[in-house]
């Protein structure tokens, strides 16, 4: 009675024949684990030095421009005429040009902040939910309220309030960063997609956890309304995915040295530095004369200290374009196999342990438990190192650059465009997990709210899951399997 729910990651380019064999390696839905154990948090934390350090720059071009200003306003008359007011003049424009450049340079990388950490901690995330789908989806599991005398146990999808109020312990958790939700909305469009991408994947696990414990606690009515609003959940996908695939993409750290330098070169040019010498002479009041003097040796050492700060740091797109390397590393078929390897010899060993700790902080949050489960790290690595749910994975991949290396944008584009292309998403049906079966049984209704139909072993469809290659997110198709897959009879 019970339908086997497959949980891999699902490549749609397995849809076309001639990319069969090269891609089903990148089915499995453990593979950008492999990818952060090489260090996506420690990309996140480059990024977030890069703005640091912008940010250092751009204070030192802010001294520059009140050490101009000031010394306009000490100047007052004196500083109209002449020479003096050619050098205020110049000085200013070296000021605009060093402020523009540190200001693209620091949208850019608030911009690429966000997507990083989105990213490491959304796949993080999605390896979670992937975990959680494969042990409590099917079959029924031990899951448990950790509150089974609640009035409820899953009283509907989780609110942007409590999702958004753990995104920043979720983060630093999974990147050691500290990131504000501010920090996200503040950062413009590619901000607010992270944001979206983050929130997505943490209902999805929230709704997941709950509603499986609200199964094991026999709670039929709530059982199915997760089901509801898990399968919502599911078909608003599409689009998070595309827009965040986009924003990984584009996202690169942008440097502000050349305009810093631009500005520099002028400081030190011909005429602005004829212009002071005369400026000196037309000032015939000391005090003003050394006011004027500082005022310009200010925004030099001002513009030095900022070429300092900027040059100290890297300026790298996310993912790798062309020659230029990306922050996050590819995942190659070698490391892949290394890391199915490791988490059967290893055990939790092999995992990020910043993917322990995400996983653990969501149970927490969701407030349920496990009565055979002590060790998740253990579990998840078991479930790693099971690869009956990775088909063919001893495959050799291709010598196809484009299949023996996968990025993650990589992952998510290629899925999204032949998603839209097939119409995969519209079949998706969570009614074939046993625990949605067994409620749909319990309550004698079928998903459209008729009499339930006895249905007939071996014909369900089964579900396909794709989550860890694309962090935080579920990919979800129907692919021509025709063993492990049949169309449900209604």
């Amino acid at each position: 009675m019970m339908k086997k729910i497959i949980v891999t990651l699902v490549v749609f380019l397995l849809m076309f024949s001639s990319a069969v064999k090269a891609d089903l390696q990148w089915r499995c839905a453990k593979n950008y684990t492999a990818t952060l154990a090489d260090g996506a948090a420690n990309a996140a934390e480059a990024v977030v030095d890069t703005l640091q350090k912008v940010q250092d720059a751009k204070e030192y071009v802010e001294n520059a421009r009140l050490a101009v200003d000031g010394t306009r306003v000490t100047l007052g008359a004196a500083g109209t005429t002449g020479a003096v007011a050619a050098t205020l003049q110049g000085a200013t424009a070296v000021v605009e040009t060093a402020e523009a450049g540190v200001a693209i340079a620091e949208t850019a990388g608030a911009a690429t902040v966000a997507v990083a950490v989105g990213a490491t901690a959304g796949t993080l995330i999605g390896q979670g939910v992937n975990w959680l789908v494969s042990i409590c989806w099917d079959p029924v599991c031990s899951i448990q309220s950790d509150t089974p005398d609640a009035t409820s146990i899953y009283s509907g999808a989780a609110t942007d309030e409590e999702v958004q109020s753990l995104i920043p312990n979720l983060v630093l958790q999974a990147t050691g960063q500290t990131i504000t939700i501010d920090d996200f909305t503040n950062a413009g469009e590619s901000g607010e997609t992270s944001l979206q991408f983050l929130s997505e994947g943490i209902r999805l696990f929230l709704g997941l956890a709950r509603g499986a414990a609200a199964a094991a606690d026999g709670r039929t009515d709530e059982t199915l309304s997760a089901v509801t609003d898990l399968e919502a959940a599911l078909a608003a996908f599409p689009a998070t995915i595309s827009d965040f695939a986009t924003a990984l993409q584009e996202a690169t750290l942008e440097s502000p040295v050349a305009a810093l330098q631009s500005a520099n070169d002028t400081y030190n040019g011909d005429e602005l530095q004829v212009n002071e010498t005369n400026g000196i002479t037309e000032l015939a009041d000391l005090d003003l004369r050394t006011a004027f003097i500082d005022g310009f040796d200010t925004v030099g050492d001002s513009l030095d200290a900022a070429i300092v700060s900027a040059t100290s740091a890297t300026y790298s797109p996310l993912i790798t374009s062309g020659d230029t390397q990306g922050l996050f590393v590819d995942l190659t078929s070698d490391r892949y196999q290394q890391f199915l390897a490791d988490c059967g010899t290893q055990g939790s060993a092999c995992l990020p342990p910043e993917e322990i700790a995400v996983t653990e902080a969501l149970l927490t949050a969701a407030g349920v438990s496990f009565s055979d489960i002590s060790d998740i790290g253990a579990s998840i690595a078991a479930f790693d190192a099971d690869t009956s749910v990775c088909p063919d994975t001893e495959t050799s991949l291709s010598a196809d650059a484009n299949t023996t290396t996968q990025s993650l944008a990589d992952v998510l584009s290629q899925s999204v465009s032949e998603s839209s292309t097939s119409g995969s998403w519209l079949d998706i049906d969570l009614e074939e997990s046993p625990v949605t079966l067994e409620a749909r049984e319990a309550s004698g209704t079928t998903e459209t709210g008729g009499e339930a139909t006895p249905s007939s072993e071996g014909s369900g469809c089964s579900l396909i899951m794709n989550f860890g290659a694309v962090p935080g997110i579920i990919l979800l198709s129907f692919v021509a399997l025709p063993v492990l897959l049949r169309k449900r009879q209604k």
